[in-house]
């Protein structure tokens, strides 16, 4: 198929599908030979882009899910440090 027939497929526009061929995500392309000016995509390197997008959303998916229990975590240390009972402001204990 062409990257026009592609785009349409995958409901993306073209320069949605530049974007990912810069960022070196898009799929794999078939160029014509001695200079001839076509590209296809092929059924297989649909399927392997799909998968490869997959282990891309799955892999930001957990990396989103770590900087949100990071800054949780972060905000509930800076509460508690603000709060009369922590134990920075406890008097100092005699031995």
């Amino acid at each position: 198929m062409t990257i026009k027939e592609f785009c349409a497929l995958e409901r993306m526009s073209l320069a949605t599908y530049f974007k990912f061929q810069r960022n070196g995500v898009g799929p794999n392309e078939v160029r014509g030979a001695n200079g001839m000016r076509f590209v296809r995509i092929t059924p297989s390197a649909r399927r392997e882009w799909h998968l490869r997008m997959n282990e891309l959303q799955q892999g930001q998916a957990v990396e989103l899910e770590h900087q949100r229990r990071v800054e949780m975590c972060r905000r509930a240390g800076k509460k508690a440090a603000q709060s009369v009972c922590h134990v920075s402001k406890r008097g100092k204990r005699s031995a």
